[in-house]
């Protein structure tokens, strides 16, 4: 099958989407990968066995997806994008990644009539009641958490299929009406054979717990590192190694 996946951001990289695209792969699909750039990239490339699209993005455009669901330029940039792959590709399906981008992907289902896959890599309406850019008062009515929990119960009954990282992701879709059949859990992992701390090599010694990802408030490390004062004098040489990016990082 010939799958377009589509990414609101930069690639490469990002550890999930590279994941999903290398299964997808080695079970012998033809993947796509249409993302934005704001730097120089090319605007195609074949990477890693599979095939990347970009699109180069003003800052302006950028800026303005944190009001997409007030004004459609931003959904208009990714539909004409996308319209533009499928007059050169007869894609057997669309996969979606997050939930922004849905309703440019129901457009894309409905026109071409092929299978529309949702990956909600996050609860996208509750990042959104506590990202700072949209909890000051412009970010307040340009974006309103309501109006993208209105928009997810909308758009998802609409895909064929929904990704999500975790049960309890899974749960609350339920309980929004999703069909449990039309649920998919797919936890991000890493992949160790690419995955390398340079410079820290296995010390049996040590306890070691480690964590990847973003570093945002919303993404909880604070209460794991509460959570770490109160059992590391149960847990002798117990060592918390913490690789990322955000806002919480210092240097």
């Amino acid at each position: 099958m010939k799958i377009l996946m589509v990414l609101e951001s930069e690639f490469p990289s990002d550890i999930r989407v590279e994941n999903e695209i290398e299964s997808l792969t080695k079970a012998g699909h033809e993947i796509h990968l249409a993302c934005f750039t704001k730097t120089s990239q090319s605007e195609f490339e074949k990477y890693n066995g599979y095939f990347i699209h970009r699109k180069k993005i003003s800052d302006f455009l950028y800026k303005s997806s944190v009001a997409c669901l007030r004004f459609p330029i931003y959904f208009n940039f990714w539909r004409k994008f996308l319209k533009k792959l499928f007059s050169k590709y007869a894609f057997e399906a669309i996969h979606i990644h997050d939930l922004p981008l849905i309703k440019v992907g129901v457009v894309i289902k409905n026109e071409y009539n092929i299978p529309l896959i949702i990956d909600l890599h996050e609860n996208f309406p509750a990042a959104i009641e506590v990202y700072s850019h949209t909890n000051t008062i412009l970010g307040k009515i340009l974006s309103p958490a309501k109006l993208w929990h209105r928009y997810e119960q909308k758009y998802l009954k609409k895909a064929d299929k929904i990704i999500t990282v975790v049960d309890e992701a899974k749960k609350r879709l339920i309980k929004l009406g999703i069909e449990p059949d039309l649920i998919t859990i797919i936890s991000n992992t890493l992949n160790l054979d690419k995955f390398r701390l340079h410079k820290r090599d296995p010390d049996n010694n040590y306890s070691t717990l480690i964590y990847v990802g973003g570093l945002n408030i919303h993404r909880g490390i604070q209460n794991v590192l509460k959570v770490l004062v109160e059992v590391t004098g149960k847990i002798p040489k117990m060592r918390f190694w913490i690789v990322g990016e955000g806002s919480y990082k210092t240097t």
